[in-house]
């Protein structure tokens, strides 16, 4: 099998508040020259300036709330430097994270580092040293590295990734999703292999996996994909919701088999089923989507924003015992309305936006003015979260249109803590940073209610085009014109 390339872990020190922003550099880049179908695997080289990116791309940076995480693409626990960042490396456009990470890049080829092993803690009740979610390629796993296909399939070009806890998605640009990694809960959309039982084809069980990007099983084209803890939800090109996995939202019969003593992973499917949300009598037609671990939201077209728990607890079933392996329903106020958890519902006052994030138990989303809104549990949205009722939006303290922060461009909710970037290139945090002030590191359980700027070596007219929030880090791509 050829040789992929590795990453150079070029790092950019963070002199401010929260530790590290990093920026990696790809070398020694190997592409086919044939035309769309054949393999990326050939190792056939060519100038890779000779495609104009579809969309705007940029250097990944990546940071954590502390200094020990291999999904950032680097093993230091204290910050190093690397002088040499070559002008000819491809840059990405898209980026996903959660205990891995991955990445699509300037030209539609597939990247991935971090943890491929299911050994993550949070109730998982059996691991596998090979679940296979940041595919096959050469070097280190925690290094980042091009992700092969298997030899003599055909290989599209990716535009958007996304991570889920051990599995991956990808979007082509032909409108399939591709996935990879754990399909214990059919959440690949397709068959995995067992090794249990010779590798043969399995859609759910401890061993089903495979390492091999696949797209899953579906006719259908799609303009959006998003990946929960053990579950997938993507947006059709007719703009209909579309779930699989462990996700009962919508499932007229869910309640139902709740009582009956079925739970979440007993209902889990990989066949993709299809979500009608209607209003007034009209079906939505839905833009993009964004999934958490317990729940996911939904933008409309019209600028609306649509939530739904998936009935999990997000361990499959393992912080849940007494209910059977079914989360309470909008325990965190994540939904950021009242009504129904498996029903798709509207959130309250939320006309005009124009991207949502969901995270662990906090959701946001961004306005077309640039007011940055965040609702859900303590850590993400704020004290007043804890009050009785406090299901409804707030906007950012010091974000937004006329605040010392400026207008936000992009937002993203990870397990603990949210990031948002500015529209004049900034980086805010806030919930539980781990943040570094006056040289003492504030306390994991005091969330960080006000954006503290994020500082490092970003370049000067940079604007942030990718953002995602993972357990514990963030990875974003940063363009310079």
């Amino acid at each position: 099998m050829p040789p992929v390339s590795s990453w150079n872990g070029s790092l950019r020190w963070a002199a401010g508040i929260l530790l590290v922003l990093t920026v990696v550099g790809i070398v020694n880049m190997h592409y086919d020259d044939s035309s769309a179908g054949a393999s990326l695997n050939s190792g056939t080289r060519r100038d890779i300036h000779a495609k104009k990116p579809p969309r705007p791309a940029g250097w990944v940076y990546s940071w954590s709330i502390d200094q020990n995480r291999t999904p950032l693409g680097r093993m230091e626990t204290h910050p190093t430097h690397d002088a040499f960042l070559s002008t000819k490396e491809p840059r990405m456009v898209s980026v996903g994270a959660t205990g891995h990470s991955v990445s699509v890049d300037e030209f539609g080829a597939l990247w991935a580092w971090g943890r491929n092993n299911s050994r993550g803690g949070g109730g998982n009740f059996y691991t596998m040293d090979d679940s296979g979610q940041v595919g096959v390629g050469e070097g280190p796993e925690t290094d980042p590295h091009r992700i092969e296909l298997l030899p003599g399939s055909r290989a599209p070009s990716f535009e958007r990734v996304a991570s889920g806890r051990y599995f991956s998605l990808a979007l082509s640009s032909a409108g399939e999703v591709w996935s990879w990694g754990m399909n214990d809960r059919g959440q690949l959309g397709r068959a995995g292999s067992d090794k249990k039982a010779g590798e043969g084809p399995c859609y759910s069980g401890e061993e089903c996996r495979d390492p091999w990007p696949h797209p899953i099983e579906s006719d259908l084209r799609f303009r959006w994909v998003s990946a929960a803890r053990y579950s997938s939800v993507a947006v059709s090109q007719d703009g209909r919701l579309w779930v699989w996995g462990i996700d009962q939202c919508g499932n007229p019969d869910a309640e139902r088999l709740k009582s009956e003593g079925k739970s979440p992973a007993d209902l889990a499917s990989a066949k993709p089923r299809q979500l009608t949300v209607r209003e007034g009598g009209k079906e939505i037609s839905f833009r993009s989507v964004d999934a958490g671990y317990f729940h996911w939201l939904a933008l409309d077209a019209s600028g609306g924003v649509w939530s739904c728990n998936n009935g999990d607890d997000g361990y499959t079933g393992f912080l849940s015992e007494k209910l059977n392996g079914w989360r309470e329903f909008n325990a965190e106020r994540e939904l950021g309305r009242q009504g129904s958890g498996l029903v798709p519902g509207r959130v309250e006052g939320i006309q005009d936006a124009v991207q949502v994030a969901a995270g662990r138990c906090g959701s946001g989303a961004v306005l077309r003015d640039g007011t940055p809104l965040i609702w859900g549990c303590r850590m993400v949205a704020g004290k007043d979260a804890a009050h009785p009722g406090a299901n409804a939006p707030k906007q950012v303290p010091g974000l937004g249109p006329g605040t010392p922060g400026g207008k936000v461009a992009i937002l993203a909710v990870a397990e603990a803590c949210a990031v948002a970037g500015g529209e004049d290139g900034r980086l805010w945090a806030w919930g539980r940073v781990g943040a570094l002030k006056e040289g003492v590191e504030s306390p994991n359980d005091s969330p960080q209610d006000v954006p503290l700027q994020l500082h490092g070596e970003l370049p000067d007219g940079g604007r942030v085009v990718a953002l995602a929030g993972g357990h514990q880090h963030f990875l974003a791509v940063v363009e310079v014109k």
